[in-house]
Formats: structure tokens, sequence, C-alpha cells
């Protein structure tokens, strides 16, 4: 059996999980933890880092 074979099951697993893990993180989510990081703590930062946020993505 060749060892890429033997990985493969688990690739595939880890490829699952992180993927429903991505598609469950919402852009409040990343406000937030944005937020938390950079102790930002009013509306008018709030709408930039929307606007940031919304860029990147």
């Amino acid at each position: 059996m060749n060892i890429q074979l033997a990985l493969r099951d688990y690739y595939d697993e880890i490829q699952k999980a992180a993927e429903a893990r991505m598609s469950a993180i919402t852009l409040q989510d990343i406000i937030d933890t944005y937020r938390q990081k950079a102790g930002v703590n009013n509306e008018t930062e709030d709408m930039q880092i929307m606007r940031k946020v919304s860029q990147t993505l």
C-alpha cells in the first residue's frame, strides 16, 4: 500500500472539518474578534472595521 493512500482518509477528514468550520464563521464573528483584539469600543470604529472586512472578502 502506498503511504499517500493510507493518509488520504485522514486528509479528507481534516479537509471536511476545516471547510465546515470556515462556513460557520460569520462576518459578525470576524468583527467581534477584531474588536476584542484591537480594543475597539465605539460604533464609528465598527463601521470602519466592517468596510475593511467587506473589501477583503
